[in-house]
């Protein structure tokens, strides 16, 4: 195994697996180390230039390939090696022959995160991050779709990469005309594809492997994410089983549990020995690691729903209290005292289960429960399941603030469906924006106004502005204006509707 060691100044060192044995091969600074046709090419700073380098397997012949102002993204298909040019802010693509000759620049601005997958050249655009691909001559650049889309990586057809830090760095998956088929997880960074296994950082730089090579993104799921609901002594319990075959002679320290997100670590010492590991319990993707902190050992993982008790918590439904619960949890993570200020736990799509949205903001001190005004800072989804979608962050305002009062209906079902209506006030104006859930996820109708259903069960709409162009209201014709469901194009549209019954968008 070839790696840049971080503890000696990123060396390029050989690991042999076998024996356990270190061997420097390199002393420069690296990175992007690749192996292609038994030969290790690598990027390295050369005082104010950056510089492709090349070698044996042994670290002789050391060559010097291509160098720039500021050099990424190398990467090498099909004896080709591609890379990003920083150089003036251009940010440009080129290639060259594996000996560093016949440099050509295939794209002159604006690119990053290549990736490099079935005779494509996918990257993002430099300013806006929505994904691209091109033809490896440079020809034929479409713009796939309008995602942020960072740490660009190909596996069986599909790219993996994850979104904006606003949208909480989600991954998702796309198909290579950019149809977005998956979302994975969240709070990644620094996203890596190996041997159908997804690695990536966190928030707090814990690294997780959420493995992909299951049947279908339901079945990974229903594995991965919906463990978080699992209760401490659910978790402990194949834990315990586990060590107990595989590891007997040392005792967990389960009175000592240090929770970070959605990882705990539990010390794991040995009976009458000097050896102290730590026990990584990662409930996202149920992947248990022992790792020796004592020791230069190898950490050994296994995964936990192989041994978890046979009642899937996918097929649990959480509890209104628990859901809203995880949402005051993740609030308090995130800003400090506070929760939900107007929680609504409804089966919003119709399959039988229930979700909630949350509206969160700050805990204002004595009193607080009876103002009909609090601050908003979050609006958050939470699935049936527990898992966590934030719809708006990061905007408290004095000014812009829920309106809290118990007689206002902030959930309505209209045509079979429910939708969260939340009302909130900035500057002595009205909002009310409306969210839907379509396949376990949220979505934001784009309808924004005063919505409320009257005695006929009509959904009646009155945009934000409360000003719009209506010939009937001019005309003094009977009507009401109201919010229908289009079986065409499955959303909401304004329509008028008439005493006879007859609907007009």
């Amino acid at each position: 195994m070839y790696y840049a060691d971080a503890a000696a100044d990123n060396s390029v060192t050989a690991y042999d697996l076998s024996s356990g044995s270190r061997t420097v091969l390199c002393n420069m600074h690296v990175q992007e180390l690749t192996l292609y046709q038994e030969k290790l090419y690598f990027t390295c700073t050369d005082g104010e230039k950056r510089t492709i380098y090349r070698m044996n397997l042994d670290g002789s012949d050391l060559e010097s390939l291509a160098s720039c102002e500021d050099l990424w993204y190398m990467t090498i298909y099909k004896d080709v090696i591609y890379y990003v040019n920083y150089e003036n802010d251009q940010y440009a693509i080129l290639s060259m022959k594996l000996d560093g000759t016949e440099s050509r620049i295939l794209r002159k601005y604006n690119a990053s995160d290549l990736c490099i997958a079935e005779d494509k050249i996918f990257f993002a655009e430099r300013d806006t991050r929505y994904l691209y691909s091109m033809n490896l001559d440079g020809s034929d650049v479409q713009q796939l779709n309008s995602t942020y889309s960072r740490c660009i990586n190909y596996m069986n057809g599909q790219l993996y990469y994850y979104g904006s830090e606003e949208n909480g760095r989600n991954v998702y998956s796309c198909d290579l005309n950019g149809n977005v088929t998956g979302k994975y997880t969240s709070g990644a960074k620094f996203l890596m594809l190996m041997e159908e296994e997804l690695y990536y950082y966190d928030w707090d730089d814990v690294l997780h492997i959420l493995p992909l090579n299951k049947k279908s993104e339901e079945e990974n799921t229903s594995h991965g994410t919906n463990i978080v609901s699992y209760k401490q002594e659910d978790v402990l319990k194949p834990v315990r089983s586990y060590l107990a075959s595989n590891w007997a002679g040392y005792t967990l320290d389960e009175g000592n549990i240090t929770k970070q997100g959605n990882t705990w670590i539990i010390l794991l010492s040995e009976s009458g020995g000097s050896r102290q590991y730590q026990l990584i319990i990662d409930l996202t993707t149920g992947k248990i690691t022992i790792l020796c902190t004592t020791e230069d050992i190898l950490p050994v993982s296994v995964y936990l729903y192989d041994t978890a008790p046979s009642v899937s918590p996918s097929a649990a439904q959480l509890s209104e209290e628990e859901l809203n619960s995880i949402a005051d949890t993740w609030y308090e993570q995130n800003y400090g005292p506070g929760g939900a200020w107007c929680f609504e736990y409804h089966d919003y799509d119709g399959n039988g289960t229930y979700e909630a949205f949350a509206v969160c903001g700050p805990v204002m001190g004595d009193g607080y429960d009876i103002d009909p005004y609090n601050i908003l800072e979050a609006i958050l989804y939470i699935s049936s399941t527990g898992e966590i979608t934030v719809i708006e962050k990061d905007v408290r305002d004095t000014d812009f603030c829920v309106e809290n009062e118990i007689e206002k209906e902030y959930y309505i079902e209209y045509d079979g469906k429910g939708y969260y209506v939340p009302h909130f006030r900035s500057g002595g104006i009205l909002w009310q924006p409306m969210y839907g859930v379509k396949d376990n996820k949220p979505y934001d109708t784009g309808i924004s106004g005063h919505i409320s259903l009257d005695n006929d069960g009509d959904l009646l709409y009155t945009p934000n502005s409360g000003i719009f162009m209506c010939p009937e209201c001019n005309n003094h014709v009977e009507h009401k204006h109201i919010l229908a469901y289009d079986e065409t194009s499955g959303e909401l549209k304004s329509a008028v509707k008439y005493p006879s019954g007859e609907i007009v968008n």
